[in-house]
């Protein structure tokens, strides 16, 4: 009987995932410094210096960098994201400029 309810559970967890499709591009850090991002129920991953990381997000989902010793929003994960390659340090710098 277990079996069963987990059965319709990941079937119902498909359907309602169907319509939107994770989205993958790359965070980019092209600095000399390393750059802390949190992605809440991800990972909190460390982009080291002139590095790259590929990540498969949810549309919807909101990227966070540290300012101040607090997060503040870097990005939401759109559509437009896919397949991308940003730059997270030029993202960094406008949201601070609007932050201050």
């Amino acid at each position: 009987m277990k079996y069963l309810f987990l059965a319709i559970g990941l079937c119902l967890s498909v359907q309602l995932h169907a319509t939107e499709e994770p989205i993958s591009f790359v965070l980019k850090n092209p600095s000399f410094k390393k750059v802390n991002l949190a992605i809440p129920g991800v990972m909190n991953p460390t982009l080291s210096p002139f590095s790259g990381s590929g990540v498969v997000l949810e549309v919807g989902q909101k990227v966070f960098f540290y300012y101040r010793g607090k997060e503040e929003l870097l990005l939401e994960v759109t559509e437009e994201l896919k397949d991308r390659k940003i730059n997270v340090n030029q993202l960094i710098r406008k949201r601070r400029r609007a932050l201050k």
